[in-house]
């Protein structure tokens, strides 16, 4: 059993091919939506012959290389060192043959960022290239039309993607833009509701406090007071608050009204002055608030 299964590795490891690799960048702009391809200079070469004039920027990937130091090394000597990119992803592996051994070759996309093309003795002239144009054109090889293909297309998925997820965004936005205009006209009604209750609220507490004591538990009253509750509870309901006065608070501007000031003696004697620190020594009117924005403020009188 054991010899049997040694044997079988070392037929297995007779079939395996030994390889060297081979890295070709695809160089793409996604600006001009174009990837760069270099005319090889030497055309007795046994790639030119196999694979055609045109290439892309690359080269052997040695062994204990790193890949990305490598494929930066390539750029740099291929196209020059003021080239910036980002890699993207792989697009595919091949197996090739040129010279005297197999290759497997790895094809590359990297998103092209800016920098001056300055291209080494191993290339004559450089053009950058549509999908269609590469389609095209009879001079470029199956092997770069086919990289070319898998790149645009994964290009255009991850366009089309990017697209609803833009569109989604704005969606979303649309839908936030659209709650808080709810909100804001919902806030307008709700205000104009109250502004149309309210003094309804203030002619049923004007008519109460004048009741004479003997008829305060008569059942009109009670009727009247009634009604003041749920009129009460309706704005209640809709997040109107009653701003809270007390005889004796001090004067707050942003939620009370001064409609009178009542002058002490010794305050009449100051031409011109007034004092300063302000209190409410009656309330007229109950102002309101919807959360925190006052809608009506309180009318007060100050002394």
């Amino acid at each position: 059993m054991g010899f049997n299964v040694k044997s079988n590795m070392i037929k297995e490891k007779k079939m395996r091919k030994l390889y060297r690799v081979t890295q070709k960048v695809f160089l793409y702009d996604p600006s001009e939506k174009k990837f760069l391809l270099l005319r090889i200079a030497d055309t007795e070469t046994d790639f030119f012959e196999k694979y055609g004039p045109w290439d892309t920027a690359g080269g052997h990937v040695d062994e204990g290389d790193d890949i990305d130091a490598s494929i930066e090394r390539e750029i740099s000597e291929e196209v020059g060192e003021a080239v910036r990119y980002r890699i993207d992803s792989v697009l595919g592996r091949v197996d090739v043959q040129f010279g005297s051994k197999d290759r497997l070759m790895v094809a590359i996309l990297a998103l092209y960022q800016g920098g001056s093309i300055k291209l080494s003795d191993e290339h004559t002239e450089f053009r950058w290239l549509t999908h269609e144009e590469v389609e095209s054109d009879s001079e470029v090889k199956p092997w770069i039309r086919s990289f070319v293909k898998i790149a645009s297309e994964r290009l255009k998925e991850r366009e089309y993607l990017n697209d609803l997820k833009r569109l989604q965004a704005d969606f979303e936005n649309y839908k936030k833009r659209q709650a808080t205009r709810e909100k804001e006209i919902g806030g307008y009604l709700i205000e104009k509701l109250v502004m149309d209750i309210v003094p309804v609220m203030d002619n049923f507490r004007m008519a109460t406090e004048h009741v004479p004591e003997t008829e305060r538990t008569s059942p009109w009253v009670t009727g009247i007071q009634y009604i003041e509750k749920q009129l009460e509870k309706v704005l209640t309901e809709n997040g109107v608050t009653t701003i809270e006065v007390k005889i004796g608070d001090a004067f707050d501007p942003t939620i009370h009204e001064a409609l009178e000031q009542a002058v002490s003696g010794e305050a009449s004697e100051k031409t011109g002055e007034e004092n300063d620190i302000q209190t409410v020594t009656k309330v007229l009117q109950n102002g309101f608030r919807i959360g925190e924005r006052v809608i009506r403020p309180a009318k007060v009188i100050v002394s």
